[in-house]
């Protein structure tokens, strides 16, 4: 949808659903592997996914940047198509069928938690957005500014 957006408005919903898509792969990614992999291996998986997130942090915006200048802005949104076909291609082969998984003990989900923390980072993007990086406190001066 990014790579495809005709206008600024369609390019920002996507992304926002992009947001929401990868926010949703983040949580259930460690969930999952956790259920999937047995206790003595489970470390090691967790070790290398954080290693794999960091790698892709650092490696991102050099390879956007080389991918933008050569192959214009949707580039970067539609290098990622070929990629989960691959992705879903390999974890639909190796990983184990539906098994019915003993009935655990679940909490419920923390609603109100979720609902305050949703607002309170999103309170605090738009302050530094709108502070320019410095949150704006009333009647507080910061140091060095008159």
């Amino acid at each position: 949808m990014c790579g495809a957006a005709p206008t600024l408005g369609w390019l920002i919903a996507a992304r926002v659903a992009q947001g929401l898509g990868a926010a949703i792969m983040m949580a259930l990614a460690t969930a999952f592997v956790a259920d999937v992999l047995p206790k003595g291996r489970l470390g090691r998986a967790m070790g290398l996914m954080g290693t794999m997130s960091a790698i892709g942090t650092m490696l991102a915006p050099s390879l956007g940047g080389m991918l933008t200048t050569m192959a214009g802005w949707p580039a970067i949104f539609l290098i990622d198509v070929p990629l989960g076909v691959v992705t879903f291609l390999i974890l639909w082969r190796t990983l184990p069928s539906n098994r019915v998984a003993p009935a655990r003990d679940r909490t419920a989900i923390d609603t109100l938690g979720m609902v305050l923390l949703i607002l309170t980072l999103g309170a605090y993007a738009l302050a530094m957005t709108i502070g320019r990086g410095q949150p704006p406190i009333w009647g507080v001066t910061p140091v060095g500014v008159e």
